[in-house]
């Protein structure tokens, strides 16, 4: 800086070419710095004047030269300006030229205007535009450097914002492009449909990095479908293996593609397939859960409910309850090595327990089954218990829980209904003449088809179970015992009342009917509204199924309807 200044004091031909050498890379300078993708306007906020700078202070109030050279670089930067105002500005489709350089605006230039007219002098002038117009255009080229993307919602939202504004200054409050608003205007109505849909993404519909092998992928695909079609185990090793071998159809070189771990990760994501484990819904053959959910759906249809008092209907099944089962799952940080839940240490200790539903809509006390060697049934907090050798639902247990539900007496000549699975318990020919000698009907959910058709399996046991590992939860936090041997203490038949009972009374009304309608016990509703007839799977099959036999019903109904002679006296019988 010192032999600058020495030099812009010198006029002597040799200093002013030196001179002349210094604008020429101070102009370099000035326009690399304006298309410099990596600079940062936090690192020139703090830029002040340097009075000893002959590049700062531009002002040579003895040397006319200066003075000119002052004028010379005003009229350049106004002259910029002029010429970038009409550049394109960067979007969110087309980013920023290197020719376009932002511009001031009116209400830049105007403090400008006032400066002058106090009389300021031409380098306070020089030095606040220059100040402005390096921080438009860092503003401007942070902007410009990251494509931004927008969601649906936030567009619908500016566009509705800007209706009835001044758009150049809305753009310009919330730092957006004209050209970007006028194009969400114009997609308006796309927009409003995308949000009704709930297609409020990022990127649209099939944007982004298409697969390399899209067709490879589609025949994957179709082979992965196929084979669960036919209830064939597909896994990882066996999808990699198949694209090796298909991929010389498509002219893929094996250089090109290897079928890595990293791939097969992203087409499982891509096609919405992953790795599942086998559950207990799929025992029977399609064509049976077919045939028997139509036979189930034809005998309710069949049975007279209006000879039967909605509080004589009633729907029971048995479950188990551990008395050390709870949750086995928690929030934990990622990459723990060690997950520790406690528990009553009596994982194998259990009771037995009877829920029950009536017709109506209510709820019957539940029913604990648990050893001892009382057979008479006492009630606890609002809970019926019964012990027993084993803890099991036998036969005997049964015919009192039905006795003390359905009493004959308080029915007379009214029938009851029993609603239950085909346990063998239930099928037994003792149990048929036990339930004919009090009146009582049945009806049996065919085998297999438990988790499809009855309507406790479908809508309450599991919350029953979740309410149930939430008390067992809490009991473990706050009320467990130990003993002198610092050992867990069993938890006594009361804490498992008190388990039962909550977690039954959590049950809902809208749980009980929402369970009715599920298994096809509730005539206000349809086939089709029925758990089986909404399963992904069974439920289009079976609807097909029906379809055709209607179909064919009307068929043969129309076989063996015979024309009538008009001379034929007709009778109709009301």
């Amino acid at each position: 800086m010192a032999a600058a200044a020495a030099a812009a004091q010198c006029r002597s031909p040799r200093c002013a070419a030196e001179r002349r050498g210094f604008r020429r890379e101070l102009d370099s300078w000035r326009h690399r710095l304006m298309h410099c993708v990596d600079c940062e306007p936090e690192e020139l906020t703090d830029w002040s004047m340097d009075e000893n700078c002959s590049f700062c202070n531009l002002q040579r109030e003895a040397d006319s030269r200066g003075r000119k050279r002052d004028s010379e670089l005003e009229t350049w930067m106004r002259e910029n300006h002029r010429s970038t105002a009409a550049c394109t500005p960067p979007t969110e489709d087309v980013p920023a030229t290197k020719d376009c350089v932002p511009s001031l605006d009116s209400s830049q230039s105007t403090p400008t205007e006032e400066l002058s007219s106090q009389g300021q002098s031409n380098t306070e002038k020089i030095e606040y535009q220059a100040e402005n117009y390096l921080n438009t255009l860092f503003r401007k080229k942070e902007m410009s450097t990251k494509r931004k993307s927008y969601s649906v919602e936030y567009k619908k939202g500016i566009v509705e914002d800007s209706w009835g504004q001044n758009l150049t200054v809305f753009c310009k409050e919330k730092m957006l492009s004209m050209r970007l608003v006028r194009k969400w205007r114009a997609e308006y109505g796309n927009l409003i449909e995308q949000v009704d849909k709930g297609n409020a993404k990022k990127r649209k519909c099939g944007s982004g990095r298409q697969p390399l092998f899209s067709e490879l992928e589609d025949l994957i695909c179709e082979w992965v479908v196929d084979r669960r079609a036919k209830a064939s185990v597909v896994n990882r090793a066996q999808i990699q293996e198949f694209a090796l071998a298909m991929a010389p159809q498509f002219d893929i070189a094996p250089e090109d593609f290897k079928a890595s771990q990293h791939w097969l990760d992203n087409f499982l994501q891509r096609s919405e397939l992953s790795l599942r484990r086998s559950t207990t819904l799929f025992r029977l053959e399609d064509t049976q859960v077919i045939k028997r959910a139509l036979a189930f759906k034809s005998f309710i249809d069949d049975a007279d409910f209006s000879k039967y008092n909605l509080s004589n209907m009633i729907a029971m099944d048995e479950t188990a309850v551990f008395m050390g089962q709870s949750s086995q799952t928690t929030i934990e940080q990622r990459g723990a090595s060690l997950a520790y839940i406690p528990s009553t240490a009596y994982e194998s200790a259990r009771v037995s327990c009877i829920l029950a539903i009536r017709l109506d809509g209510t709820k019957i006390p539940p029913l604990i089954i648990s050893k001892g060697k009382k057979e008479k049934i006492e009630r606890i907090l609002g809970v019926f218990i019964l012990e027993t050798e084993k803890a099991w639902a036998t036969q005997a247990v049964i015919r009192k829980w039905v006795d003390l539900m359905l009493p004959l007496v308080m029915r007379g000549s009214q029938r009851g209904l029993l609603v239950w699975d085909a346990a063998s318990t239930h099928r037994a020919k003792d149990m048929k003449t036990f339930l004919q000698e009090r009146k009582i009907d049945q009806i049996m959910i065919p085998a297999g088809m438990t988790a499809y058709l009855h309507t406790l399996d479908i809508a309450i046991n599991k919350p029953f179970k979740d309410n149930l590992h939430m008390e067992i939860n809490d009991y473990v936090e706050n009320r467990m015992e130990r003993n002198q041997c610092g050992n867990f203490v069993k938890p006594k038949l009361q804490e498992v009342v008190t388990w039962v009972k909550n977690s039954w009374e959590k049950i809902t009304d809208s749980c009980i009917a929402n369970a009715l309608r599920a298994g096809y016990l509730d005539k206000k509703y349809s086939f089709k509204d029925s758990a089986i007839a909404k399963h992904e799977r069974f439920g289009p099959l079976i609807l097909k199924e029906m379809e055709s036999q209607e179909i064919h019903q009307e068929i043969q109904e129309l076989d063996g309807y015979d024309d009538v002679p008009e001379d034929d006296d007709m009778i109709v019988i009301e």
